[in-house]
């Protein structure tokens, strides 16, 4: 008689009434023997008092280390249409309202000077593509970095491997941010045609043509891929169809500022650890979160572009010039502090919580009114201006 030893069911229907895998499992199938949210929070988008226990990582460029605070301020009916001046205070040396997060990859061989680079932040539905020919020293990837200020960077596995003699690329921003977070991940996860795919399912239309640009932008198309599926399955965010700004950023008309000249002329952070100290604490006068990031990025990026240059300067000069007008914009431009708060309507949860969902969408409504009620105002006080900028803010604001 032939005894044959019993084993473990096979076939799909040996299984068909098998256990529920749990999420977290999922996850680690996905993105094997890394676990992505082990020493960072997962980011919430919820905001308010029912979120206020929620965290995200800093990264403090002044301290070198990594801290933790609120990831939202809160949108609460007291600070709808009012300024607070301590939320933007000002000298300080981090990006307080960035939870930017960038997927990293590099050719090989021939192309091993060849960066593609994906940031988004988590708060607000905005990609941006960069495809970057280095030179062997990375410095514009490195000035990049930089200005994108991330807490957290995804880069390849093999990119990482054999830490005291990798990829140069690891090795220089391991050097340049010690204190920044860098999570390998497999290499597969990094796929020009998901990217590209994922990429036409999520760009609003009136971006759509950027889609022309990165075509051949192999290495950004696959950094976004790993950044993307990163941000469905590790901080669990699905962005709805066609409603993200997608850009693919390259360098015209700027000048590129590399980071040793940018700490040795105290650019951002001044080198004795007093902020105010620094250029971006002298020049930071901004009344919205939103200025302050533009001109962080303009401060370590300055365009070149005598144009635009010139056209700035005349904008100015006419604000100097008539103080009413300066007087009249500032506590209306003021009120509009969170409304980039807005473009976080776009993502959806995996897991929602419908008490913090229904206060956090009751708190958007007021934001939305409060903006709405704004708009007629701040296009009445632009009447008295007559630079084109102003004449074309004023149009925009009418239709």
């Amino acid at each position: 008689m032939n005894v044959t030893q019993a084993g473990p069911p096979r076939g799909r229907r040996a299984y068909a009434r098998g256990r529920t895998i749990p999420n977290a499992q999922r996850v680690a199938n996905i993105f094997p023997k890394y676990q992505f949210n082990s020493g960072f929070p997962r980011v919430s988008t919820s905001s308010g008092a029912a979120n206020s226990n929620a965290k995200t990582p800093r990264y403090n460029r002044r301290e070198n280390f990594i801290s933790t605070s609120s990831h939202l301020p809160s949108t609460s009916r007291a600070s709808i249409g009012s300024y607070n001046p301590k939320s933007t205070p000002y000298g300080t040396s981090s990006n307080a309202d960035s939870c930017v997060v960038i997927a990293l990859t590099a050719g090989r061989g021939d192309a091993r000077n060849e960066v593609g680079l994906a940031a988004i932040d988590l708060q607000y539905p905005y990609l941006i593509l960069c495809q970057i020919s280095d030179c062997q020293t990375y410095v514009n990837t490195l000035t990049k970095i930089n200005i994108l200020d991330p807490i957290e960077v995804l880069m390849p596995e093999t990119m990482c491997e054999h830490r005291d003699r990798g990829n140069k690329l690891y090795k220089s921003i391991k050097e340049k941010f010690n204190a920044l977070n860098i999570t390998p991940i497999s290499r597969i996860h990094f796929n020009e045609s998901t990217g590209m795919e994922r990429m036409r399912t999520l760009c609003a239309r009136e971006y759509s043509t950027v889609e022309l640009i990165v075509k051949q932008k192999y290495y950004a198309l696959a950094a976004a891929a790993a950044l993307l599926k990163y941000v469905e399955y590790v901080q669990h965010m699905v962005y709805a169809p066609k409603s993200v700004r997608i850009e693919f950023q390259g360098s015209p008309n700027t000048t590129m500022i590399d980071i040793e000249s940018a700490r040795s002329l105290e650019l951002v952070v001044s080198q004795s650890k007093h902020t105010i100290v620094s250029l971006l604490g002298t020049m930071d006068r901004c009344l919205t979160p939103m200025g302050r990031r533009r001109l962080r990025a303009s401060i370590l990026q300055p365009g070149c572009d005598e144009r635009l240059i010139l056209d700035r300067q005349s904008c100015v000069a006419e604000l100097v010039a008539d103080r009413s007008l300066c007087t009249s914009l500032q506590p209306v431009v003021q009120r509009l502090f969170g409304t980039d708060r807005l473009l976080t309507l776009a993502i959806k949860p995996l897991h929602v919580n419908d008490m913090q969902n229904a206060e956090r969408n009751l708190n958007y409504v007021l934001l939305l009114k409060s903006c709405l009620d704004t708009v007629p105002e701040l296009e009445a006080i632009l009447v008295t201006g007559t630079h084109p900028f102003f004449v074309k803010m004023r149009k925009v604001l009418r239709s």
